[in-house]
């Protein structure tokens, strides 16, 4: 959390999507993160009720596109033990700009947002 924070700046934000409980100590390291309005953490946990097709990524990934498809030029999806890498000194502006972008993948579990300002 604390690399990406810094990878895209201040204007980020985060979308956790909680959908097996998060334990007391990650609910206790993301609380700043929280406070500061830089991580949402969506409580999904009852759609365990429903189809469970990957852990429900479809259901995440177009919940998290709809609610945030004004505040943000980029979206970024991928799971918490995965990070974005620029090598040989590339900016993460033109990587996006050069069409790129789907190099990126989409592994599905956690969202990201880059803000209109920021961009």
């Amino acid at each position: 959390m604390a690399y990406h924070a810094w990878f895209f700046g201040l204007s980020s934000h985060f979308v956790f999507h909680d959908v097996e409980g998060v334990s007391a100590e990650v609910r206790t390291t993301l609380k700043p993160w929280i406070r500061a309005g830089q991580v949402t953490l969506q409580d999904i946990r009852a759609q365990v009720k429903y189809d469970r097709y990957y852990y429900n990524q479809f259901l995440i990934v177009n919940d998290c596109l709809h609610r945030h498809r004004f505040s943000a030029n980029w979206t970024f999806f991928f799971n918490v033990d995965e990070y974005i890498y620029l090598p040989n000194g590339n900016t993460l502006e033109s990587v996006l700009g050069s069409g790129l972008g789907g190099c990126f993948g989409l592994e599905l579990m956690v969202g990201w947002l880059k803000k209109k300002a920021a961009i």
